[in-house]
């Protein structure tokens, strides 16, 4: 799903009776927000990047057939727009474990990059900067053996673009510790 900035490509196809539709010489107008985006003659296409910001959670995009055999064909699709998550994969039943070490691992979501190696993870265990050199979206935290049964540890991520500073998410989880 996009996000702002997100490039989106739209085509249109015009099928009557179960066949796609020659619309190769007809004069095809795209429409973003009810602004026009794009028009010509086939141009069945259309390639835009979502605004930066919005004050709706979604873009209308219409696409309009002016004169095809006599009428106007018009098409409107709303597009959900998103913003970036991060959510902590914790593979712990009721989020409590036992044993010296937790791992724990974020996955990223709506983010406008291609590889995981495009975003950065800041990681905090109780408060104090935590890092995995090897693989940033993974992190195992060794348990001090004093820690008391009952006790927690306050997990937060925060995922960030490299690319787009203003693309960020941050999670949250706490582990109960079981002895």
């Amino acid at each position: 799903m996009p996000t702002a900035n997100s490039q989106i490509t739209a085509s249109a196809e015009l099928i009557n009776g179960g066949k796609i539709l020659d619309i190769s010489k007809n004069t095809i107008y795209w429409y973003l927000n009810d602004n026009l985006l794009s028009s010509g003659a086939g141009a069945q296409t259309v390639v835009f990047n979502a605004p930066p910001t919005s004050d709706s959670d979604h873009l209308e995009l219409r696409v309009q057939l002016p004169d095809y055999e006599g009428s106007t064909l018009l098409k409107t699709v709303n597009i959900p727009l998103v913003d970036p998550e991060v959510v902590i994969l914790s593979p712990y039943p009721d989020k409590q474990f036992s044993g010296a070490s937790a791992s724990v691992s974020a996955l990223p979501y709506f983010f406008n990059t291609t590889a995981l190696s495009g975003l950065s993870f800041a990681w905090n265990v109780n408060g104090e900067v935590s890092q995995n050199a090897e693989d940033p979206a993974d992190l195992t935290i060794s348990v001090n053996s004093d820690a008391p049964s009952g006790s927690t540890i306050n997990i937060s991520v925060a995922a960030q673009n490299q690319q787009n500073a203003a693309e960020t998410a941050s999670a949250n989880v706490v582990l109960k510790i079981l002895k």
